[in-house]
């Protein structure tokens, strides 16, 4: 590369920071939101105290649960688990408010049941949760992706959902490492973005 095409490179990448320098600000200021809501809610979760609703809710009633964190909060900034339905998150409250779908008890072509709160809160409690908590007891990457990829939690969890959990728990660890977005991934996400 010859001195005038470095020169011009440059100064297209001066360009290019001065212009979305705001932008990486913003993504800046939301990964950071983001990654404070995160541990507030991973810290529940290893503690045992995550209940069954702030794990899920119905939309209109409240925005601050679990679920709706992983499958819309985040998406901006992390990307969504968006699971096609909410019943891959294993248990969801119905629109009537006091009933439960849980995942386990549907039938084909079911798209709801009329479980009980105590069913739930007994699902959530034995089996939902200690999941969650298993995945943030791994040590590292190898060992998530290992987790994840066993044949009986495939079968038993919705692992796309679950996978987007992971994925925030990892970003968590990268970005304490770096302290910051690098240049390179701000360019990345703004790129996606714009």
């Amino acid at each position: 590369m010859n001195s005038k095409m470095k020169e011009n490179l440059k100064k297209s990448w001066k360009q290019f920071r001065e212009k979305h320098e705001k932008r990486f600000e913003q993504i800046e200021k939301e990964r950071k939101s983001l990654l404070k809501s995160w541990e507030e809610k991973s810290n529940r979760i290893k503690s045992g105290e995550l209940t069954l609703d702030e794990y899920t809710s119905v939309v209109e009633k409240s925005r601050d649960y679990l679920c709706y964190f992983l499958e819309t909060e985040t998406y901006d900034i992390f990307s969504s688990s968006k699971p096609g339905d909410a019943t891959n998150f294993m248990v969801k409250l119905n629109k009537d408010g006091t009933t439960y779908t849980l995942k386990k008890n549907l039938k084909s072509r079911q798209k709801e049941t009329k479980d009980t709160c105590e069913d739930a809160k007994a699902y959530f409690e034995n089996d939902i949760r200690p999941f969650l908590k298993k995945i943030l007891d791994q040590k590292n990457t190898n060992e998530i992706i290992s987790f994840l990829s066993n044949e009986e939690n495939k079968k038993k969890y919705s692992c796309i959902s679950i996978l987007t959990l992971f994925w925030i728990y990892f970003m968590n660890i990268s970005c304490r490492k770096k302290k910051s977005l690098n240049l390179n991934y701000k360019k990345v996400l703004i790129l996606m973005h714009v």
